[in-house]
């Protein structure tokens, strides 16, 4: 859904980048915050393509493998003991 009206997008974006500039270049704490998320951001960059050229597979089919690997259907587990013995099988061993 397009809030804006076609051409509005860009103006508005540039502006918003010229206050979150204007806020970076005048606050020393903002710097550091925005530099420690560039530290973050690049931390997640290479671990996800480390990721990648380990197993060749792309970091956003983590969670899909991880729900996969949870919801596999597995075999139904044998017990040792039976406790119930139909008796009608049980007649028919004793007869046999």
């Amino acid at each position: 859904m397009n809030v804006l009206p076609d051409g509005y997008g860009w103006p508005v974006l540039a502006v918003l980048l010229c206050i979150l500039a204007v806020m970076v270049f005048k606050s020393p704490t903002m710097q550091s915050q925005i530099r420690k998320g560039f530290i973050l951001l690049l931390i997640v960059l290479g671990v996800s393509f480390g990721y990648y050229l380990i197993t060749g597979k792309s970091p956003t089919e983590i969670p899909s493998e991880i729900s996969f690997f949870f919801n596999k259907h597995r075999d139904p587990e044998s017990t040792s003991h039976r406790y119930y013995v139909n008796p009608e099988d049980r007649i028919k061993d004793a007869g046999e």
